[in-house]
């Protein structure tokens, strides 16, 4: 019997053939045929869906940890508070909200695979960036990023629709490091019934529930400072 711990495909040779599969993070024992058991050692993939929600120059930016596409429950939370955040210029929307994902990126000290965000990686599909390319950027093209929009933006094609349950007004999809017909495959399947998958959601929801906490808290400070 064998132990192993590895991120990388590992290759191996039986009577069958050549076969090949990856190893998670975690240790696994290999006994004398683990060639039965490939699906259980496919690693999960770590996606992070994150959603800011802004009050004047304060934000709270949160995000959900799930492994699987079809997830319908997150695996974990993760929330961080902007105290000072920058206006909002039209054109330059990205200036305003990727500091806040790095900061919760360096906060929470998470590492994704992919991240998906509430709005555009290019405005017009493929050349035009918009936040999401600039977040794919600043991880130096070592993260997928996904943009999930709600309403088009000018210049934007039926070619980034994507229609999911019983609704007829579509997602738009845009992507960098992936194929767009893989992310929006991948957009399709995730869970929920509706047009807006569940847990995407979830974090929108809960970046505003934290936002109305905390000026509810900074609200009861002010009233007992006067």
């Amino acid at each position: 019997m064998g132990v192993h711990n590895c991120f990388r495909i590992y290759e191996s040779q039986n009577q069958k053939g050549k076969c090949r599969f990856i190893l998670a993070d975690y240790y696994i024992s290999i006994d004398s045929d683990p060639f039965d058991r490939i699906d259980s050692m496919i690693v999960p993939e770590l996606i992070l869906a994150v959603d800011v929600h802004y009050d004047n120059n304060h934000a709270v930016v949160a995000g959900v940890i799930f492994n699987k596409w079809d997830d319908g429950i997150a695996s974990s939370s993760h929330v961080s508070t902007v105290d000072q955040v920058s206006d909002y210029i039209p054109g330059r929307f990205y200036k305003r909200e990727l500091p806040c994902i790095i900061q919760l990126l360096k906060e929470h000290n998470l590492s994704p695979e992919y991240i998906l965000i509430d709005g555009y990686v290019y405005l017009d599909g493929n050349a035009s960036p918009g936040l999401g390319s600039h977040l794919y950027d600043a991880l130096q093209h070592k993260v997928k990023v996904i943009g999930v929009a709600k309403k088009p933006f000018i210049g934007i094609t039926r070619k980034y629709e994507v229609y999911r349950g019983a609704s007829k007004k579509p997602l738009y999809v845009t992507c960098a490091g992936i194929q767009l017909a893989n992310a929006k495959t991948l957009v399709t399947s995730m869970h929920g019934d509706h047009r807006i998958p569940t847990l995407l959601k979830m974090v929108d929801q809960l970046s505003r529930n934290e936002l109305l906490g905390s000026d509810q808290h900074n609200l009861l400070n002010n009233k007992n400072n006067r």
